[in-house]
């Protein structure tokens, strides 16, 4: 039977002048490439799989991640398993960094849905939601139209 790392070399492509090592095997419905451990799940007969990019920086620093970590390609290529674009990160920053994610989408706006600038005294951040930003301009505005509607309403009882 052959080793991990010769299953796992086989099943990598690397194409000249381009950085990346691309997986050209099984992949999930998210683009990352998977391959069997070696290892079987408690039942004992179904093969326990793993992220290929998992097992690259396994192959190449001899540990899996500590608990609490996962890897960030930061070549933003779900298919590449080059330990060289690995990093392990927190699944915050991990989610800061993704192109695609809604905290990264927040953190690149500049104006609010009104138009209004996300700098200066315009600029709130709620300790309960730190990855969000709100626009002060339109949160007062929001704020004294409840004051309003609840004067109303206490004078019509």
């Amino acid at each position: 039977m052959k080793s991990l790392r010769e299953r796992f070399e086989e099943k990598v492509e690397l194409i000249p002048f381009h950085p990346c090592w691309e997986w050209i095997a099984a992949k999930n419905r998210d683009g990352y490439g998977q391959i069997w451990d070696g290892t079987y799940r408690k039942d004992g007969r179904n093969p326990k799989m793993r992220g290929a990019h998992q097992i690259s920086y396994f192959l190449a620093f001899g540990t899996f991640l500590p608990q609490g970590l996962e890897l960030d390609h930061s070549c933003r290529n779900r298919g590449c398993v080059n330990p060289a674009h690995l990093k392990p990160v927190t699944h915050i920053q991990n989610m800061i960094n993704s192109p695609v994610s809604l905290i990264s989408k927040e953190r690149a706006k500049t104006h609010c849905a009104y138009g209004h600038p996300f700098s200066g005294d315009n600029l709130r951040i709620f300790p309960s939601r730190p990855d969000s930003r709100i626009c002060a301009r339109c949160h007062n505005g929001r704020s004294k139209l409840a004051k309003r509607r609840m004067r109303t309403l206490a004078r019509s009882l």
